[in-house]
């Protein structure tokens, strides 16, 4: 399973707790597990899997031709046997903004080239660029929940696609990150980017195994928990988990940590997850010394 499903084991198992220390007798919040998801939804709305046809170029662009060696995925992945580390850093809401507005005047003058660009960044964007310009990456894999594209919020499993990213420079690297996840405009009007088209998910999850090569993986925790510390609300129509105490304790375990430095010194990859926090965010970065 991923992070999105012990978010949903937790709120399944708050909303009972709460029901039955109250009195009520309710069924609670309910998940679903379903393997044959991917030909479910096919089969009830129509669409048809994309590998049996022509693939569109934009498509392509997000799975590159891999190269032997190179999915950090791979047991038989080139080794590089170099140092790693785990450094661990806060941002705040106010660091955050400027780091937004930082690379949003980047974008201005990109526009002023005449190439398209997204009115705005995500937060998740910026904080993708800001490691990306401290390493100087132009490639990721960005971690994407395809929960919501299928209309499968409560899906209980692994929903994570992993999306190649490849740009001119890393202050490229937000834009890149918003253009292919889309965005809204000031009326409401919603862009879908590619990876929110159901066809690309389908066709992307079975080529999930072809990663190509990149420089840093970049995933979010943050939209997955929603941290408290006055209690449950009663909100039946939450889907996230409720944290109702030590609301600063959503850290990433030794274990955990320990894994992933051995992924960076045998692969030479960086790896990013982000954690929310009360006020902001914790960062956790695993990559080689340098």
């Amino acid at each position: 399973v991923d992070a999105k499903s012990i978010s949903l084991l937790m709120s399944a198992w708050s909303k009972q707790y709460h029901r039955y220390r109250n009195g009520s007798v309710g069924a609670g919040a309910r998940v679903s597990f379903d393997h044959p998801i991917f030909q479910q939804h096919r089969t009830r709305n129509g669409v048809k899997s994309s590998s049996t046809g022509s693939i569109p170029e934009d498509w392509k662009k997000l799975l590159p031709k891999e190269e032997d060696g190179t999915n950090p995925f791979d047991g038989n992945a080139t080794s590089t046997s170099s140092n790693s580390t785990c450094t661990v850093y806060y941002r705040s809401p106010e660091q955050i903004v400027e780091l937004k507005q930082q690379f949003h005047e980047f974008q201005k003058d990109e526009m002023q080239l005449g190439t398209p660009h997204p009115p705005y960044l995500s937060s998740n964007d910026a904080l993708c660029g800001e490691v990306c310009t401290q390493i100087d990456a132009t490639s990721l894999l960005l971690c994407m929940d395809w929960r919501p594209v299928l209309q499968r919020t409560d899906f209980f499993g692994y929903g994570v696609s992993f999306l190649y990213l490849s740009y001119p420079t890393a202050m490229h690297a937000p834009t890149a990150c918003r253009t292919v996840l889309g965005w809204k405009d000031a009326h409401g009007n919603l862009y879908n980017g590619i990876a929110r088209d159901p066809n690309f998910v389908f066709w992307k999850m079975e080529n999930e195994w072809r990663q190509g090569k990149t420089e840093l993986i970049w995933n979010s925790w943050v939209d997955f928990f929603i941290i408290r510390d006055k209690g449950y609300d009663g909100n039946d129509n939450e889907v996230s988990a409720k944290m109702e105490s030590h609301p600063d304790d959503i850290m990433m375990s030794q274990q955990m940590c320990q894994m992933r430095i051995d992924v960076a010194a045998t692969s030479g990859l960086s790896y990013c997850i982000v954690f929310p926090q009360p006020n902001g965010v914790r960062v956790y970065f695993f990559g080689p010394n340098k």
